[in-house]
């Protein structure tokens, strides 16, 4: 186990290596620069721009000293804002997509997998049969049509829930309800799935047969075993909801890393870009690595890299 943990840190690390390396020379190699779009710009102006970002080196140059000044966690300066640093912009805009994030993630693991159990105990019937329904919808449907349909019912219609902006938690509820949905569904789903395969298979009959109580099977067995899906998920998973929260934020007009994401693209901030996508990538690998350890200590079978032990 530890040989393989160590393993999947290593990998981790290198993959931020790679996709770092990727995003600095894609950025830059993108038609049009940070400062093509600045009509009042001179060739003069441009070229001390240039100078004063240290874009008038050569890319392996500007590469090198970008990856120094990274392990510094400098991630260089915006040049569409010039008074603050990439640094600075992600401390104060990042604990607000967390919080939107990291609240959708409990949201939807609290709701999805009891619903799932729920429904596994009876399939088939009509709760089970309603449950897959809605699933199957909200799965489909994209967050950018929900998000719109979630501010008409509950803001204009109701009226009990705020439609935007930042003004304290309550404006929080509508937005990570919105992020949430899709993935309450695909939980549900992968729940009730494994659910009903474990309630029917062979060694929960003979758990049965030796008189263990329901209870003991319940949490020795089903819930155990229900969970190996889920946290195989919980990945990928946070990655849908990282993604989507960049809309969500757009939508809901609340402050977050997705704003300037947008912008730096439009913008071609390459400093800004890098450093964002830099961030998020990190989060991600760093939670695929938490998964996939947390599966080889609920089910040490799992195969993940070659991995023998």
């Amino acid at each position: 186990m530890i040989s393989f943990i160590v393993k999947r840190i290593i990998v981790s690390i290198l993959i931020v290596f790679i996709i770092i390396t990727l995003t600095f020379f894609l950025v830059r190699f993108a038609k049009g620069g940070p400062f093509d779009f600045e009509k009042k710009v001179t060739p003069e102006v441009k070229k001390q721009l240039m100078k004063k970002y240290g874009m008038d080196k050569p890319i392996l140059v500007q590469y090198l000293k970008y990856m120094g000044r990274l392990i510094q966690l400098d991630f260089d300066k915006s040049t569409k804002y010039p008074d603050r640093t990439v640094a600075e912009i992600i401390r104060e805009n990042l604990p607000y997509s967390i919080t939107i994030g990291l609240l959708s993630l409990l949201l939807s693991v609290s709701i999805g997998i009891p619903l799932g159990l729920i429904a596994s105990k009876k399939p088939e019937e009509k709760l089970d049969r309603l449950l897959q329904t809605f699933s199957i919808l909200f799965v489909s449907l994209p967050r950018i049509v929900i998000a719109p349909l979630a501010i008409m019912f509950f803001s204009f219609t109701l009226g009990i829930l705020p439609s935007g902006l930042w003004g304290g938690p309550l404006y929080l509820i509508l937005p990570v309800i919105t992020l949430s949905i899709p993935f309450i569904a695909k939980i549900f789903l992968l729940t009730r799935n494994k659910a009903i395969s474990i309630r029917s298979s062979q060694f929960i009959l003979a758990a049965r047969a030796r008189g263990l109580s329901e209870q003991r099977i319940f949490f020795t067995h089903i819930l155990k075993n229900s969970m190996i899906p889920v946290i195989a998920f919980l990945a990928p998973g946070a990655a849908m909801l990282l993604t989507g929260s960049v809309v969500i934020e757009i939508i809901f007009v609340l402050p977050g890393l997705g704003k300037y994401f947008v912008q730096a693209a439009f913008n071609r901030d390459y400093a800004l870009i890098t450093g964002v996508v830099i961030v998020y990538s990190t989060l991600l690998v760093f939670l695929n690595m938490l998964a996939d350890i947390s599966l080889q200590f609920i089910d040490p079978r799992t195969k993940i890299f070659g991995d023998d032990s």
